[in-house]
């Protein structure tokens, strides 16, 4: 009898042993698949943890918008922010010669801040008090800002309920209950001038 038994398919016993216990090729891949779903998995969660405590712990004052506009002889930008202690709106401003000097009449003041929704007005401010004239040597910048206390907003949240915006409930929670607003700043000049920043004010419930 020869000391190796080996089986028709050419295997030794011992060989035959080991494939019994050896788990198949599909068995080992799909455990292998488990594997990477499981890590995967687990990394996002983790993400999105990350990511929503970012979004919770977020700085009010951090936001900032702008928009730019040329007119005759003069840039324009208006801005607007949040002071972070109050988060009240500061808007801005800021009118710089192109070249050279500048020089610019207004009619009622140099202008004014109306916040809309949609195209519900819900306040206006004026910008620039009674100026009526504005003369810039170069490189001379001329700011003038304007504040909409928070109070003011989250009273037209309460006495516009339907204004607000709610988002569904789910398990990790970004988005907050806001107003969808947008500021609009008129310039008075004799060719009136405009531009608006859409943002959301959020509404704490």
């Amino acid at each position: 009898m020869p000391a190796h038994e080996l089986h028709p398919d050419g295997e030794s016993p011992a060989e035959q042993v080991l494939r019994r216990f050896r788990p198949p090729e599909k068995a080992r891949q799909k455990a292998k698949k488990k594997r990477v779903t499981a890590f995967l998995f687990i990394l996002n969660i983790a993400l999105i943890t990350l990511l929503y405590i970012f979004v919770s712990v977020r700085d009010p004052g951090d936001q900032y918008l702008s928009s730019s506009f040329n007119y005759l002889i003069c840039a324009f930008r208006f801005s607007m922010t949040r002071d972070k202690e109050t988060a009240d709106l500061i808007f801005s401003l800021t009118t710089r010669p192109v070249e050279g000097k500048a020089a610019l009449a207004f009619r009622n003041g140099m202008g004014e801040i109306i916040v809309y929704d949609g195209k519900k007005v819900v306040l206006a401010r004026p910008l620039g008090g009674d100026v009526a004239f504005l003369r810039l040597g170069p490189g001379e910048i001329d700011v003038r800002r304007a504040i909409i206390e928070r109070r003011e907003l989250e009273e037209y949240g309460r006495r516009n309920p339907g204004a607000i915006l709610t988002p569904r409930k789910s398990l990790v929670q970004f988005a907050k209950a806001h107003i969808p607003l947008t500021a609009e700043v008129h310039v008075h000049t004799d060719r009136p001038v405009s531009t608006g920043l859409s943002f959301n004010f959020e509404v704490h419930r």
